[in-house]
């Protein structure tokens, strides 16, 4: 609790600071001092990176329009909307400084370049990760600099690289695109963080994408200066956080059909499900074993195991087993979480039952992809009452019961005889 508190407070002072780029109030100021002489972080200008002017750049694959899918909400249907997604582009910085667990650059001319989700609503949207301890549209509070230098690499991190969503999606999604860089680019090595490379799973999934390209792993309290980088724009994004009472809407999800095939063909290629994987009748609970957004599991599982459903963890499983397991499925039931990335590898057909907070709006990522699988996925949705993206990832909640059994009615999955 003490250490949230300070975390708060630092937050505050780093957000008043900023607003002494545009201000001369002495609150903005003596939080300026603090930031900068004090916390030893600097404030830098901000530059949205596709505005950047690198050393070079080039496009990897045209911008196109795609369908974004919204949650089908039982008792409210599914939205859909039209969405133009940008280039696909890769930029070249000479002594850019990277950390593992941000989408962003900061240039030689110390200027910080952060990749963004582009939407009318920026003003929403939160990027701070990492290196980028704070911004505004305009401004950065940036970590000491006391980097490491390394040679050349390309960037395989960013803003929630460490989860499993942001992990497959967004980061692994870009190796798609390494082969078709310019030959000066052929022998670069991937550089990677250490708390990615920690998990097996996500080691044996870079393994399968990734080709056998050298890696370099990031520590991630280290900024590194790369004499030269290259940085390759995620085909599929969306906004890291939002503010304070700012809700997700379809248009905030840039997801790449193309982009999800590249991953599910690569992966069930690897994986090779069984014969006996192919065989439908599994029906799956998404269980957790952490106290993020922990809930009344129990009972809930209570209702589901006459029906069939098993308790899986996938994020105890191998990348493997996590493909092998989905594709297996006939049913999956559970809340919201990154386990729901692995919709990727079901067999069309399949099922799916998430519960998830009002409070996350038109959260469309797994909708997305249950539709560019096959998978026929139906959302129950309770009240959490929080007003940011941070308090819904941890908060604690009661789903009623009730709801559970209405969502199965709704999928038309019977009691197990």
């Amino acid at each position: 609790m003490i250490r949230r508190q300070a975390l708060r407070l630092k937050g505050k002072v780093f957000e008043q600071a900023l607003k002494a780029a545009d201000d001369a109030s002495m609150l903005s100021g003596f939080c300026k001092f603090i930031t900068e002489r004090i916390l030893g972080h600097r404030i830098l200008p901000l530059v949205w990176m596709d505005q950047s002017e690198p050393h070079e750049r080039g496009v990897l694959r045209p911008g196109k329009e795609v369908t974004i899918y919204g949650p089908d909400v039982i008792g409210q249907g599914q939205k859909n909307t039209r969405l133009q997604l940008p280039d696909v582009a890769y930029f070249r910085f000479l002594n850019g400084r990277v950390s593992a667990r941000s989408s962003s650059v900061i240039s030689r001319d110390n200027t910080a370049l952060v990749e963004r989700f582009r939407a009318p609503e920026q003003a929403s949207f939160e990027y701070a990760s990492g290196q980028i301890a704070k911004h505004s549209s305009s401004s950065a509070v940036v970590t000491p600099d006391k980097s490491e230098v390394l040679e050349r690499g390309i960037f395989l991190g960013g803003n929630g690289s460490e989860n499993y969503y942001h992990w497959i999606v967004e980061v692994l999604t870009r190796t798609e695109f390494i082969e078709k860089l310019p030959v000066q680019f052929s022998d670069f090595p991937l550089l990677v963080g250490a708390e990615c490379m920690a998990w097996p799973s996500f080691r044996e999934s870079l393994a399968i994408y990734g080709g056998n390209r050298q890696l370099v792993v990031l520590n991630e309290a280290t900024p590194y200066t790369v004499k030269d980088l290259v940085y390759i724009t995620s085909p599929n994004n969306i906004p890291f956080n939002l503010t304070r009472g700012s809700r997700f809407q379809l248009h905030h999800f840039a997801t790449d059909g193309q982009s999800m095939r590249y991953l599910r063909d690569r992966a069930l290629a690897a994986c090779k499900p069984a014969i006996s994987d192919q065989r439908p009748g599994k029906l799956i609970f998404l269980a957790r074993r952490n106290t993020r957004r922990a809930y009344n599991e129990e009972q809930v599982f209570g209702i589901l195991q006459p029906y069939g459903f098993k308790k899986v963890y996938f994020e105890n499983l191998s990348f493997a087993d996590q493909v092998r397991t989905a594709h297996a499925a006939e049913v999956l039931a559970g809340p919201t979480g990154a386990a729901w990335t692995n919709l990727l590898f079901c067999r069309p057909g399949a099922k799916a039952l998430c519960w998830m907070a009002c409070e996350n709006g038109e959260f469309a990522a797994y909708s997305t992809i249950a539709h560019e699988a096959g998978v026929n996925m139906k959302f129950l949705q309770y009240e959490a009452g929080f007003e940011t993206t941070e308090e819904l990832y941890s908060h604690r909640y009661q789903i009623d019961e009730t709801r559970i059994h209405e969502g199965l009615q709704a999928l038309q999955i019977g009691v197990s005889e």
